[in-house]
């Protein structure tokens, strides 16, 4: 009885072990399109095909459809890699389930990303499940229809995308199919060309890989920006040390110590990386900043207090951390002591205006 064990758990019997896990690529493939559907909508609402031309707007779908393809190639021979383990009975269906899950995870996490690419132009951070679960009650009373439905339509498709996984895995299990190694590696290594040839054939792909594309985001993430101004490079105008002279109220106004005026621009919901500064060359979206921006110091490393409005704005003018209760505070009761910028600035003698 062991003799025949031993031998059904051969190398042979390993190769069809891992040939049947690769012959569930067509689950994978499935539950994938989600992600690659949702990325060619991504890249035609924000490319008009009007704008890029033909050859554009034919090599970046190609080029996304090669990269879902390449990804659903290593997920499958990491899948098969497991399945020459030649996993079974209660170990297999254990197993079955942690890919599911797995998968599922991942996927919804690119879902969730993108569609706040969408809506912000920004892709999802650590930060932002701390914050979602810090605030989830406030989210939801606060969120528009389609934010709160998306905050608990992606958990639940989660699990349904991995419930889905997991029953096609165990009805797979007992009738694998067939697809073998020689057809699999041509297969992912005509997606990993495809996917080169577009990227260095197209001008856009790239852009698109490196901003709409979550991974490709992700993997860039860290690179370097180069900003146009840095402290103590930016050329400063004459007479500028006047800023930090102390102003002392009812001394004679001369040339030496005249007062310069305080011009305070909050743009509200705009995001750093939207403008000039963030140096990814987008020059003439505020051409009046950015020439007050060639005649200032920039301070590159400014922090928000909060990321909602709010707190922010209110922590600009007021220098404190305006935040009293557990609950958002719409500022109904502010008898409580604080000093705004008009304030300092009327004690100053400044004539202020909003």
């Amino acid at each position: 009885m062991s003799t025949t064990t031993d031998a059904t758990r051969g190398p042979g019997s390993r190769r069809r072990a891992f040939e049947a896990g690769l012959a569930r690529w067509p689950l994978l493939a499935a539950a994938w399109s989600l992600h690659c559907g949702l990325l060619l909508y991504a890249f035609f609402s924000r490319f008009p095909i009007a704008k890029l031309g033909v050859m554009e707007s034919l090599l970046v779908p190609v080029g996304l459809i090669a990269l879902a393809g390449l990804e659903v190639a290593l997920l499958v021979a990491l899948w098969a890699a497991v399945e020459a383990l030649e996993p079974r009975g209660a170990a297999a269906a254990t197993i079955d389930l942690v890919q599911a899950l797995g998968v599922a995870l991942l996927l919804m996490t690119l879902v969730a990303s993108t569609l706040k690419f969408l809506a912000t132009s920004v892709h999802l951070k650590s930060t932002d499940l701390w914050f979602a679960y810090a605030n989830l009650r406030q989210i939801l009373q606060e969120a528009q229809l389609a934010e709160a439905l998306a905050l608990t339509a992606l958990p639940a498709g989660a699990l349904l995308v991995a419930l889905g996984l997991w029953l096609g895995l165990r009805r797979h299990r007992r009738r694998p199919g067939r697809l073998g190694r020689g057809r699999f590696a041509v297969g992912a290594a005509a997606s990993a060309l495809l996917l080169l040839i577009a990227a260095g054939a197209s001008i856009v792909l790239p852009q698109v890989l490196a901003g709409v594309v979550p991974e490709g985001h992700w993997a860039v993430l860290q690179r370097s920006h180069t900003r146009f101004f840095q402290v103590g490079e930016a050329p400063v105008a004459s007479g500028a040390d006047r800023w930090i002279e102390p102003y002392e109220p009812g001394a004679e106004s001369t040339a030496s110590n005249r007062r310069l005026n305080v011009v305070l621009v909050m743009l509200e919901s705009v995001p750093w990386k939207r403008t000039f500064l963030s140096g990814d060359q987008r020059t003439g979206v505020t051409p009046n900043l950015e020439r007050l921006a060639g005649e200032s110091v920039i301070f590159d490393r400014a922090y928000a207090l909060s990321a909602h409005s709010d707190y922010a704005q209110m922590g600009i003018l007021s220098s404190l951390h305006p935040r009293k209760y557990e609950r958002h505070d719409y500022y109904i009761d502010i008898e409580y002591p604080r000093t705004l910028i008009w304030d300092a600035l009327k004690a100053a003698d400044y004539a202020t205006g909003l």
